[in-house]
């Protein structure tokens, strides 16, 4: 019999009948539990409960219960081909997946909710799901989740009914509490899921289970991205431009699923990173767009391409379901403890698929190599204190983060440590992920909040080298040619005369923060003038040095009255104004190729890997294999064939070697069959490029043979090498 004879329930009416049973099943669930904890004297699990049952009875009972939005909660036509479209989420779930819930309009569909079940488990949830409810109302059964063997298996462990005159009569709420068995069976579930902790410590590995789930939002997110035009807009055309520049194999419909991978992390990374600095995390959309971080900066425009489209139908109702998701889980964490090490690298390495890193070269360098290298940089008399440090392709951050660690330990300067490693990087994510881990570096060193913006820029460092010149879109490029222009003629001419690296360096982020306030007065409609007026407010009693350069930058800018209308035309057309990255970042990596004080002291990375005939037949490519053959296929008559079976990332070592003063010091990681570190390979000519790379700048120092530390079948080498006094 269904319940009520006219005809059943919807499975709307199912989910909120079910939704307010399992409401006030956890409450009753958690009193009974912080009684048991006080009687035992459990004072960590009853601190636990405590905050959990503040959390409910301050009606947030979202920090802790997730429903699937994306089917339409309402009776009537359509309403099944909705829920066809998701299916990639469970109904309900409870404490980041703990918990899941499947809800059907009839018993009979139960056996495929259970399935479905399965099916949402193993996919996105393997790692924190504990009970499963398979439902319609009257009949309920209950799951353990088991693992084993890589596979997840639902063990049943109990199956009631409620009351069925009092479902048929119309309450599924009163069906199920007069039933005393099924509602201490639902009670235990929470009991099972609970365990003796609610709230994890910050650790990697936990954030990325956690989080994982969230996987399941990134077909949601491709959809919107396609119904919305974002695919025609100049700003994912940079993006594709960005992705496709050196890496080669990606088709369409994987560029839009990495697109819409990288957005979700990115509005993660914003969470995360507004809990652990302690900002008021308000409304979640804010939060996933790192609104309350202001006036640090950490996304790129690329990944915040949703926030002025959330009036459109499809973005809004998404990103509200996304964010507050995001925000949840960020809420089971207890951020009193130390996040520790690579929190965000950890959950970008295992978010994005394999295929895409493989296709893409992303290899994170292994922490036990980026201290080798440091360490044995340091041996060779690199100033690890006070030496300012770059690495120019520097993915998440793991150099930059160690390298300011290290300076910490020898009695560094928090301040200055923190603006003495400065990191570029072309994939806008990497470029968020580095600052992310800078800053919660620098929180966990010093319990302050960090004094500003990290020095980590977006660009292709490699691009001036080269004689390639940024391709950016028109109002990007034409801001910031302005903008390179203004550089060159303002009274100081340098950040530097005078002062120190480091002063230097911090101007620059200076003038980050002043393009920053500019832009976000343009975007909201304020007067040249009055931006103009707080510009000067904020430079006001600084009358010289470095800083004093970045205010000289930012006011030419905005006497121009050209260079503000075409940022004006920036920020109305893309809407958001977190431009003053990129237009800036562009302009530093023009100032570091040409050398003087934004000159590095040491230079550390793990650049890409890639032969050079592999690289994409595009202009920076033919630039690339131009630049190795004019200097050193040409100039020290090396064999033909090194152009071919070159690598890329001896083109960065070249690189590196360049930015660095004589005497200055360089540690690297490239491909061990490029270079003589005592790995055998079926031609030589990479080496013989190597070597006439090391000759060139006069180099001494060592090549170490690492042996496949990427787990992906290409050996590694380092190299930790003095610059001489050879040639540039």
């Amino acid at each position: 019999m269904v319940g009520r004879a006219e005809g059943g329930y919807s499975h709307a009416e199912v989910f909120g009948a079910v939704d307010r049973v399992l409401e006030g099943a956890l409450s009753e669930t958690v009193d009974e539990l912080l009684s048991e904890a006080r009687s035992k004297k459990l004072a960590e699990l009853e601190a636990e409960l405590e905050r959990l049952k503040e959390f409910i009875a301050n009606r947030q009972l979202v920090i802790v219960r997730r429903a699937d939005r994306t089917p339409q909660q309402s009776p009537g036509a359509g309403e099944e081909e909705g829920r066809k479209k998701s299916k990639k989420r469970p109904d309900i779930w409870f404490f980041g997946g703990s918990v899941v819930v499947e809800l059907k309009k009839s018993e009979s569909e139960l056996e495929d909710a259970e399935k479905q079940v399965s099916g949402y488990v193993s996919e996105f949830f393997r790692d924190v799901a504990k009970v499963a409810i398979v439902t319609d109302g009257l009949k309920w059964v209950f799951y353990d989740v088991e693992r084993g063997d890589g596979e997840v298996r639902l063990i049943k462990w109990g199956e009631y009914y409620a009351d069925r005159d009092l479902f048929d009569a119309g309450s599924i709420e009163q069906a199920v509490r007069r039933r005393e068995a099924l509602y201490s069976a639902i009670k235990s579930a929470f009991k099972r899921a609970i365990g003796t902790k609610i709230f994890y410590k910050p650790d990697p590995e936990s954030i990325y289970k956690l989080y994982y789930p969230l996987l399941s939002y990134v077909d949601d997110i491709k959809k919107a991205v396609e119904e919305n035009g974002v695919d025609g807009r100049a700003i994912y055309a940079s993006y594709r431009e960005i992705m496709t520049k050196l890496y080669a194999g990606l088709d369409d419909e994987e560029m839009l699923e990495l697109f819409a991978t990288h957005t979700l992390l990115q509005a993660i990374v914003n969470a995360i990173l507004t809990m652990v600095l302690g900002k008021d995390v308000g409304d979640p959309v804010r939060a996933c767009a790192g609104e309350p971080l202001r006036p640090l900066e950490v996304a790129l425009p690329h990944l915040l391409w949703w926030r002025d489209l959330l009036g459109r139908p499809g973005v809004g109702a998404l990103f509200e379901d996304v964010c507050e998701s995001v925000v949840s889980v960020a809420y089971l964490f207890d951020w009193s403890y130390e996040t520790g090490l690579d929190v965000f690298s950890h959950l970008y390495q295992d978010f994005v698929d394999r295929k895409f890193r493989y296709k893409i070269g992303e290899y994170y360098t292994p922490w036990w190599l980026v201290e080798l290298i440091l360490e044995r940089l340091e041996r060779r008399g690199a100033p690890a204190r006070d030496g300012v440090v770059l690495d120019p392709a520097c993915g998440s951050g793991r150099f930059l983060v160690s390298a300011f660690r290290r300076k910490l330990e020898r009695g560094a300067d928090p301040d200055a440590a923190y603006f003495s490693v400065v990191g570029i990087d072309l994939n806008p994510l990497a470029v968020s992920i580095a600052r992310a881990e800078l800053m919660m570096a620098y929180k966990q060193a010093t319990r302050n909040d960090p004094p500003g913006t990290p020095l980590v820029f977006w660009g292709d460092s490699l691009g001036p080298h080269i004689g390639h010149k940024a391709e950016l879109f028109e109002e990007l490029k034409e801001v910031s040619d302005k903008l390179q222009v203004i550089a060159w003629s303002t009274v100081y001419g340098s950040p530097a005369k005078g002062s120190s690296k480091v002063e230097a360096l911090k101007a620059v982020g200076f003038l980050e923060s002043l393009m920053s306030l500019a832009l976000e007065g343009l975007s909201g409609g304020a007067a040249a003038e009055d931006v103009r007026a707080e510009v000067r407010r904020a430079c006001s009693g600084i009358e010289g040095g470095p800083r004093r350069w970045a205010c000289e930058m930012a006011e030419k800018a905005l006497e121009d009255d050209a260079l503000v209308g075409k940022l004006r035309e920036l920020v109305k057309k893309y809407r958001n104004g977190v431009w003053a990255l990129p237009i800036v970042s562009n302009l530093f990596i023009t100032l570091m190729e040409s050398g003087g004080e934004f000159r590095p002291d040491i230079v550390v990375t793990n650049p890409p890997w890639l032969e050079l005939n592999e690289i994409p037949r595009s202009d920076w490519g033919v630039k690339v294999r131009d630049y190795v053959r004019e200097r050193y296929i040409k100039e020290a008559n090396l064999p033909g064939q090194v152009g071919q079976k070159g690598d890329v990332s001896l083109v960065f070592l070249d690189l590196a070697l360049s930015l660095v003063p004589k005497g200055g010091y360089v540690g690297i990681v490239l491909p061990a069959e490029q270079t003589y570190s005592g790995s055998a390979s079926s031609h030589g000519v990479g080496k013989l490029l190597a070597d006439a790379i090391f000759k060139r700048y006069g180099c001494e120092g060592e090549v170490i043979y690492a042996g496949d530390v990427f787990k992906h079948g290409q050996h590694a080498s380092v190299a930790i090498l003095k610059r001489g006094g050879g040639r540039a």
